[in-house]
């Protein structure tokens, strides 16, 4: 089957996509880590606004009492994503997965970027819930307040705890998980 042409009635081309799903979401780590450490947090003449999430979002929200947006101006500094990134990581992302696909004649593409997408959407609304709470039962579940914490960590130290997704698998597995 070319990756080009998929068969898109046939049950082995959504079965291939769909197991593709949480393998890239696990891979999906690495490369939130790697935007986070070196792009978020890097100068950059190449994706300039990139660094404004240091300059402008670690600068108003620490780790201590203004971790959480006291007012409604402070939400307006990088807590949730903007469309740029909601289309610059699908293409980043396409240009590594695409190519999976096409050396593996394997159907992966569909599944490798819906996990970014779902991705993307999970660390919109962790991100915004961390900074800006709300009393919900999720919000009570030992699960989030252990990334909450991960991510108030990540606002004292800032060489650690690029992860907001998940579980931190590539802070822990690349030597950056702060405890």
């Amino acid at each position: 089957m070319s990756s080009f042409t998929p068969d898109w009635s046939s049950w082995n081309y959504w079965l291939w996509n769909l197991a593709a799903f949480p393998v890239f979401f696990l891979i999906n780590s690495f490369v939130e880590w790697g935007a986070h450490r070196f792009v978020m947090h890097k100068p950059s003449k190449i994706l300039p606004y990139g660094y404004l999430h240091t300059t402008s979002h670690h600068k108003v929200f620490g780790s201590d009492e203004t971790y959480h947006a006291l007012s409604t101006e402070m939400l307006d500094h990088g807590i949730g994503f903007t469309w740029k990134e909601y289309v610059l990581f699908p293409v980043f992302c396409t240009m590594i997965y695409l190519p999976i696909e096409i050396l593996t004649h394997r159907p992966i593409y569909f599944g490798a970027i819906a996990s970014v997408f779902v991705g993307l959407i999970l660390f919109d609304i962790l991100h915004r819930r961390f900074h800006n709470p709300r009393d919900t039962w999720f919000q009570r579940t030992r699960y989030f307040k252990f990334l909450k914490e991960h991510h108030r960590l990540h606002h004292a130290d800032m060489t650690k705890n690029f992860n907001v997704n998940f579980f931190p698998i590539a802070d822990f597995l690349l030597g950056t998980l702060k405890r």
